[in-house]
């Protein structure tokens, strides 16, 4: 009879340990799945910041390019203007001088016509160069100034009496009776 009691309590030891280590190979499954499901949701994660990472990171050399390519266009268009102003410099004072020329001429003509002058006065002004560049100017300086100078007061003539001739016919021009 010891014997089967003694049968009996080992079989309860037994299977004691048996069940307990089953209980425990099923916590140990329930944690591992647990942490499984965890470490793909931390991937899930890594890999969606990962994107947005390189996402941020084109953008960033898109803005970095963009700033690049501004400065080179503001560079560029600061040295065309700064050739386009000193272009606009040279002929300014290029155009001055012929503004010059012309006003001297002007005078002398005006001194001229006033009749202050004995003899024949000659006056010179050499626009050749300036002209030669400009060949439409020439052509509309010469039409304006044939129009001013071959008719009215600023005709000219080899003698004083062919220029007052000149002032009466230009006279008779401007005056129109009312009656015509």
């Amino acid at each position: 009879m010891n014997w089967l009691f003694l049968c009996l309590t080992v079989r309860r030891d037994d299977q004691e340990a048996v069940f307990g280590t089953e209980e425990g190979l099923k916590d140990m499954r329930d944690s591992t799945i647990a942490l499984k499901t965890e470490a793909l949701e931390l991937q899930k994660q890594l890999r969606c910041l990962e994107s947005q990472h390189d996402m941020l990171t084109r953008q960033a050399s898109s803005l970095t390019q963009g700033r690049r390519a501004r400065l080179a266009a503001t560079t560029i268009v600061n040295g065309q203007l700064g050739t386009l102003e000193d272009s606009l410099s040279t002929r300014n004072l290029e155009m001055n001088g012929v503004l010059g020329r012309m006003a001297s001429t002007a005078q002398e003509l005006a001194h001229y016509h006033s009749g202050e002058v004995d003899g024949i006065y000659l006056a010179y002004s050499d626009f050749h160069l300036y002209l030669l560049e400009y060949a439409s100017c020439m052509k509309e300086l010469n039409n304006w100034f044939a129009k001013q100078l071959d008719t009215g007061p600023y005709r000219f003539g080899p003698s004083g009496r062919q220029w007052v001739e000149a002032q009466v016919e230009n006279a008779k021009q401007q005056f129109t009776p009312l009656g015509r």
